[in-house]
């Protein structure tokens, strides 16, 4: 029998380094509009945390609002979700001690709840929390982006059904419909990222983990392959179908990837061990964390073949150092986590 999901969420996150929590920014990728060339500065915008917490992750959605996770420590004991739907603050206090967002669109924030087996999956809209769906005789389950498109919202997510793990995807009329493995190919899936063409992505565990693609209106994955190492995952595709995510090297460290045209192709670092793309949107702009040569964490964006620590595109004296990049916009917009002063905190960049 496989282990529970708690166990091999476990085992699928062992190599991925940085500062996001477990299930880190779920898919983003829009629909139209065109994103603006990096920009030479940004303005940073703080969110404020609870006191004795600090932010773990932040999400955006296309129009701008943030939601996020805060911890009290690592590994947590406790684990809060909020939100930015206007300039006031709303915290997930009802659903339990252990709440951690993981996504969110325009008007529906989505996460889970629990700190082991049984998670249950959330998901936030106009102001209450509203039903939920799992696939047929799952038994928990957790809910890992979200998005809304012409058609209604849709969410991805990862589930125990019976003994085995699999991703999933809920469509607005709430059936559900399994991401299933590639054709001849026994193994766990695990949906973590979705576009708004109905694309998503994820990864597959038998012995070892591997980023997995399923093309619109496809249920049977496609293997992406590894960076030289063992590992991979896929954590975001945008509607051309470029994802992005996170593998290990044949070395044993972890980097940042883009796939694209059958390829994909490691993203580097500072000249430290450890990267990972957090996020893609619609031109194909990633952002995420990489470590410098003196191993400390960078929040970075990458575009035409061009990896730039968002560090430097900030004010001189802005007092900030921003550590991990976790989503873009189609207009330019950034969310992530960095330190205001030395003190942990939740920023969104506006270029400008």
């Amino acid at each position: 029998m496989q282990p529970l999901l708690e166990n091999r969420i476990m085992r699928a996150n062992y190599f991925i380094a940085g500062a996001a929590a477990l299930f880190v920014l779920s898919g983003c990728g829009g629909g139209g509009g065109t994103s603006p060339v990096i920009s030479d500065n940004y303005t940073v915008t703080e969110y404020a945390t609870l006191s004795g917490l600090t932010p773990s992750k932040v999400v955006i959605s296309p129009a701008g609002y943030v939601a996020g996770t805060e911890v009290d420590a690592k590994p947590a004991t406790v684990s809060r979700g909020f939100a930015y739907l206007t300039a006031s603050r709303v915290d997930f206090t009802t659903v339990g001690t252990f709440a951690t967002v993981t996504g969110m669109s325009n008007d529906a924030i989505v996460g889970y709840t629990g700190s082991a087996d049984p998670y249950q999956p959330f998901m936030y809209q106009n102001g209450v929390f509203t039903s939920t769906k799992l696939p047929a005789t799952a038994t928990n389950g957790l809910y890992n982006g979200v998005i809304r498109n012409s058609s209604g919202i849709f969410i991805v997510g990862t589930a125990l059904v019976g003994s085995d793990i699999r991703g999933f995807y809920v469509k607005p009329d709430l059936s559900v419909v399994t991401l299933n493995p590639p054709t001849g190919v026994t193994a766990n899936t695990y949906g973590y990222g979705l576009s708004s063409n109905g694309i998503y992505c994820g990864s597959m565990i038998d012995t070892n983990e591997q980023a997995i693609l399923w093309s619109s209106g496809t249920t049977t994955g496609k293997a992406l392959g590894t960076l030289g190492g063992v590992d991979s995952r896929a954590l975001a595709v945008n509607t051309s179908g470029t994802v992005v995510g996170t593998s290990l090297v044949s070395s044993g460290d972890t980097h940042a990837f883009i796939y694209k045209s059958n390829t994909m192709t490691d993203l580097g670092t500072f000249g430290g061990t450890d990267a990972a793309a957090y996020a893609i949107n619609s031109s194909g702009v990633v952002v995420g964390y990489a470590k410098n040569a003196s191993g400390n964490d960078r929040a970075f964006i990458y575009k035409d073949g061009v990896m730039t620590d968002l560090n430097t595109k900030l004010p001189a004296g802005s007092g900030w150092v921003l550590t991990s990049a976790t989503g873009i916009t189609d207009s330019g917009k950034i969310s992530g986590v960095g330190t205001h002063g030395g003190v942990t905190a939740a920023f969104v960049l506006t270029p400008q």
